[in-house]
């Protein structure tokens, strides 16, 4: 059983006080899976527009939906036989 910091370790969480271990994952985790979910779909659409994923997937972890909007609005790299 875990104790709050500070706290005598010997004693369990006191009923009504909120306990961390709880499995779920906090705001903070969610914003960084969420970001980087985010940059593989960007690697994913620059590749499929014939320009480098993973330049574009290191592009988005700066820029984020700024990226996807690049993405997006850039159109196709020619290739030799267009």
């Amino acid at each position: 059983m875990r104790s709050r910091p500070g706290a005598d370790p010997t004693r369990a969480w006191p009923k009504g006080e909120l306990n961390r271990d709880d499995g779920k994952m906090d705001d903070r985790t969610n914003f960084f899976v969420g970001w980087r979910t985010l940059t593989l779909i960007n690697a994913g659409l620059a590749q499929s527009k014939g320009r480098s994923g993973l330049v574009w997937c290191l592009l988005s972890l700066l820029l984020g939906p700024i990226a996807t909007f690049l993405i997006v609005v850039l159109g196709r790299v020619p290739t030799e036989a267009e």
